[in-house]
């Protein structure tokens, strides 16, 4: 149709593809600043990152490697020795393939740093709170050193971020059905304007 047409068509341009070409404009500039708002809206909350606070992977990490690390010195283990063999793995391709690849990287580093540092004859909790670890963990562990209960101490810091986890996943739950119906309008609006918008320009045209 558009060959058949195009001799009969006038060579002005016609005023629909720069609609178009406007709205397409619009819905990335939408896109780009939605992606900026809930960047900016993530880092101005009290410390957390914005992938342990949506993406649940990386709370169930921490839970599980402070769960581990509880049950070992329940068992009788010596915390170095627990300290020295709790170096998580990382994923495929060094990590690059797993989301929670940043999460096991600075709880490997803060196992390095804690223990590094505990040789050195530095308090527990001074240790955990030069390596990073989280305000709730150093509070529990000035506790844990003056009960001598250091597997409790891990076991509620694998508790609080299982809760963190469920909180995400209750949250991905929530806001997931609201972003995949943006993203069927938004690849509606882009199939209108790839397909249906230069139809109906050639029609247009024609009458």
């Amino acid at each position: 149709l558009h060959h058949i047409s195009k001799p009969h068509l006038p060579h002005n341009p016609s005023p629909t593809a720069g609609w178009a070409a406007t709205s397409s404009l619009m819905i990335g500039g939408g896109i780009l600043l939605l992606a900026l708002g809930l960047i900016l809206k993530r880092r101005k909350s009290a410390g957390a990152s914005l992938f342990a606070t949506w993406l649940p992977g990386c709370n169930w990490a921490s839970s599980g490697y402070y769960h581990l690390l509880a049950c070992e010195l329940q068992a009788g283990l010596d915390l170095m020795y627990c300290l020295r063999h709790r170096t998580i793995p990382s994923g495929k391709l060094l990590g690059l393939l797993d989301i929670t690849g940043p999460v096991i990287q600075q709880l490997n580093q803060m196992t390095l740093q804690t223990r590094v540092q505990l040789q050195q004859g530095i308090a527990l909790s001074k240790a955990l709170q030069e390596a990073g670890a989280p305000g709730f963990l150093v509070r529990q562990s000035q506790l844990a050193e003056q009960t001598g209960n250091l597997a409790d101490c891990f076991l509620l810091a694998s508790k609080v971020h299982e809760m963190q986890a469920r909180e995400a996943q209750n949250r991905l739950q929530s806001v997931l059905p609201s972003v995949a119906l943006a993203l069927a309008a938004i690849s509606l609006a882009l199939a209108y304007q790839s397909t249906l918008a230069p139809l109906y320009n050639n029609l247009t045209g024609l009458s």
